[in-house]
């Protein structure tokens, strides 16, 4: 399995052998980690997968507020320089 996106330090985003988006949870996992990277699959904790389409659609809008939520922390972090 490959990085497709990064979702925070122990999220990412890939693609199971059924070309289905997955999200992956592991300590880590996201860390240093760039689009099209190999995996590393013993720093695996979870595997999330769509079971139908209702599922896809909840699956997309979580992805959406992770990337929204990452968004607006870099925002305030470069305005701001807090947190740093």
């Amino acid at each position: 399995m490959r990085v497709n996106k990064i979702l925070n330090n122990n999220l990412v985003l890939s693609k199971n052998e059924d070309n289905e988006e997955i999200i992956i949870k592991g300590l880590g996992i996201g860390y240093h980690a760039k689009r099209g990277d190999k995996i590393d699959e013993s720093l695996i904790e979870k595997i999330f997968y769509p079971k139908n389409h209702q599922n896809s659609i909840f699956f997309l809008f979580l992805k959406n507020i992770l990337t929204l939520s990452r968004s607006l922390w870099i925002t305030l972090r470069k305005k701001r320089q807090i947190f740093a």
